[in-house]
């Protein structure tokens, strides 16, 4: 087998990288997203070779059944994602940065050569993502970095599955997999919201449905998801509240600088005293346990209402054909076409038909 597969894209993807203004970033990036290229290995050789791996074997298998169900059942597009698999003793992927402004939830902004302007920033080597958090810093931004397991390279690279993703749920393995097989599907430059939304929605309706098909509705792993589910509906509801609360500050025309800082401050410290002192009656699970002790400023939030902000949005239009999320899917992939930087009063109008 040729580890460099894919040759052409590759050779693309370099001379992409390096007409970019010889930027050195997106140069090191490049070589990390190269280097995991070439270890990749086909995930048909490895269950021929790997049969005496019972566990393995069938995470693998589950890779491409859900893969087959991304493709036939949710119509995402069939490409050469996740047909090959990466070992790594990293149990994440990249390093992700993102900054905005300290009294406001204007965020900071990268632009790339394909891409368009994004909101956020990934770094392989996590001391990259610091420096350049220091600089923002320096600047009078928030800043703040999570650690990301996947991201999509929107088809110029067949993406892979990652050795640490054996440790995922089934549902959440099906999640990121759609999540992921959504932008290479949908995807429209400079409509970072859109985008994300939308492959957030599909991802978890996707992977809730296909644990439906796997095991019915009357299973132990389909009424598991819905502890996960409510769980995610408390926190993301808890934090569009904060978001809410901390923009009216923002938006006061009575206020000053050093007062909205100080209202800044005083809120999120309350947001977190409430979480932990009401956790256990609020939260059905331990995930959102770290919450207590989370970094929380104007970056944090901003970066998660691009996932969540008007999610209820895609559910609508989910709901409105008959639940069919490859009718959605297919609704979704039309607005390509579209000449509008509104996509969002677009879907509103379809649901209100």
């Amino acid at each position: 087998m040729n580890p460099w597969c894919n040759r052409g894209k590759i050779i693309l993807l370099i001379v992409v990288i390096a007409v970019s203004s010889l930027n050195c970033y997106l140069l090191k990036q490049g070589i990390y997203i190269l280097d995991y290229n070439r270890k990749a290995v086909d995930i048909d050789s490895m269950l021929r070779d790997s049969s005496d791996n019972a566990k393995l074997v069938e995470f693998l298998e589950t890779v491409k059944e859900i893969r087959r169900y991304a493709t036939d059942s949710v119509g995402l597009k069939k490409n050469k994602n996740y047909y090959k698999y990466v070992k790594t003793d990293r149990d994440y992927l990249v390093n992700v940065l993102s900054a905005c402004d300290k009294t406001s939830f204007n965020q900071y902004q990268w632009c790339f050569p394909l891409f368009g302007c994004v909101p956020y920033k990934g770094f392989f080597e996590k001391k990259d993502a610091e420096r350049e958090a220091r600089k923002l810093s320096a600047k009078e931004k928030d800043v703040n970095i999570d650690e990301v397991d996947a991201f999509s390279t929107l088809g110029i690279l067949s993406d892979p599955i990652y050795s640490f993703m054996q440790s995922y749920s089934i549902y959440g393995l099906a999640s990121l997999i759609l999540h992921e097989q959504t932008h290479a599907t949908i995807f429209i430059k400079n409509q970072v919201r859109f985008n994300e939304e939308a492959a957030s929605f599909i991802g978890t309706q996707g992977a809730i449905n296909f644990i439906k098909s796997k095991y019915g509705e009357n299973s132990e792993q389909y009424k598991n998801i819905f502890l996960a589910q409510a769980d995610y509906e408390t926190y993301v509801s808890s934090l569009r509240k904060l978001y809410q609360e901390l923009k009216s500050v923002y938006d006061s025309k009575v206020y000053t600088k050093e007062m909205k800082l100080a209202e800044k401050e005083k809120i999120i410290n309350a947001y977190k005293e409430y979480i932990s002192r009401n956790y256990d009656s609020l939260f059905k699970t331990q995930r959102y346990k770290r919450i207590e002790k989370a970094k929380i400023n104007n970056a944090f939030l901003s970066v998660r209402m691009t996932y969540s902000m008007n999610l209820d949005l895609f559910t609508k239009l989910y709901v409105k054909n008959n639940s069919d999320l490859k009718a959605t899917v297919a609704y979704l992939k039309s607005l390509k076409k579209v000449k509008s930087k509104d996509i969002e009063k677009i879907i509103e109008s379809e649901v209100n038909k």
